[in-house]
Order: C-alpha cells, then structure tokens, then sequence
C-alpha cells in the first residue's frame, strides 16, 4: 500500500499543474502518516522470519554495493573496509555482517576482485611487467601479489602469461 501510495506522489509530482501545493502538502503528510503506521505495526509484530528476511535483503543490497564500490576503486592500494564502508554509506560492522552472511569477508572479496583482474590483464598483455601489474590491481607489493596469485591460480604471473599467450605471440 505504501508503494503504491508513493508511485503516487511520484505521478503528481511529474505533473504539478493537477493538484495544488496545499492538496500536495496534504497527500505528503497522509503519506508520512502511513509510512510510520507500517513501521510501527512491523515493530509490534515481531516476527521473526520477517525481520531476518528484512535483515537478509540488507545484507545483499549492502554486500552488492560494496561490490560494485570495490569494482570501481580496486586500483587503490590503500582501500580498505573503513573506505570500503564509508563509500557504500553504512558502518564496518554492517558491512562485515553482509560479506558474512554469505561465508565471505571484505578483504577476502577485494582480493580475489583483484586477481581476477590481474588475470584477465596477464591474459591481454602482449609484455608482462608484474610490477606495473600489481600496482594497476591495487596490490602495493609485486612479490606479495605474485605470491598471492601463485596460491589462487596454481602458476605465477610469468608462467600464467606463458601459457596465455600463443607460441608465435
């Protein structure tokens, strides 16, 4: 009912010459009204499956903003979940909770967001320079980066880049 209310006042709002500002005013404090009677009536229920819907539907829209703030930012070698946090608008315990929720954590996320791009970059590169690579993925050290994608991908990024590219290349 609440949606609807306010696909409403999205319409009217789109089209002022239909009603005047004292009748908008009226239907934008009906429409507060209603929000606080479904918020108050969704805290008496206390159903619990409710709220852990509530809460799960939190986590994965936070969980994908945080995603998609880690996809555009992963360049940056001083991103960490305090700028992760801060960039999709809620706490570090919130954003913890999300990742959580799906057996994961934030850095573990943003790492493998990381290798899987420097991946696909070894994979495009005619030349390899592991360094260049590693600060372009956001990784600070060139040997920790190999390190880390010799553990994921089994071969480091020499061998990876080896075996991508053709023999003729």
């Amino acid at each position: 009912m609440l949606a609807a209310q306010l696909g409403h006042l999205a319409l009217l709002a789109r089209q002022p010459r239909h009603v005047d500002a004292a009748e908008y005013a009226g239907l934008l404090d009906a429409t507060r009204a209603l929000a606080l009677l479904t918020l108050r009536n969704l805290g008496r229920q206390g159903n619990s499956t409710d709220l852990a819907d509530t809460h799960e539907s939190l986590h994965a829209g936070r969980r994908a903003a945080a995603l998609r703030f880690m996809q555009l930012h992963a360049h940056r070698a001083d991103l960490d979940a305090a700028a992760i946090a801060r960039g999709v608008g809620c706490s570090r315990t919130r954003l913890y909770e999300a990742f959580a929720a799906e057996g994961q954590t934030v850095m573990g996320a943003l790492r493998e967001l990381r290798l899987q791009r420097a991946q696909a970059l070894i994979v495009r590169s005619p030349r390899l320079h592991v360094g260049a690579l590693s600060w372009r993925c956001g990784f600070a050290s060139p040997s920790d980066f190999a390190k880390l994608f010799r553990t994921r991908f089994g071969l480091s990024p020499t061998e990876w880049h080896q075996r991508a590219r053709p023999a003729g290349a």
